[in-house]
């Protein structure tokens, strides 16, 4: 195993456009879901950045909307594609 010599944080968005990301996968998210109108929009202003907790701002977005959805179905979609990314753990 190769020791690791640094590690990088970005809490401004200056080495990753975080916000361009999540915005990309929620037209997959929507689309491939079938949800409502705002939803994409709702998700954004309740994930506050990627500081709120994903399982809150499901379970909100699930009785804002009146969803048929859980909110196991809902993240299993968001660590999916985590996993695909290469993502050993997401938040």
């Amino acid at each position: 195993m190769i020791p690791v010599r640094a590690v990088l944080f970005d809490l401004d968005g200056t080495l990753h456009d975080r916000n361009a990301t999540v915005q990309t996968w929620l037209g997959g998210h929507v689309e491939r879901l079938g949800l409502p109108a705002g939803y994409a929009q709702r998700f954004t202003e309740l994930d506050d950045y990627g500081y709120r907790p994903k399982e809150e701002v499901f379970d909100l977005l699930i009785s804002e909307h009146s969803l048929k959805n859980s909110c196991e179905s809902l993240d299993l979609l968001r660590k999916s594609w985590a996993k695909l990314a290469g993502w050993s753990k997401i938040v």
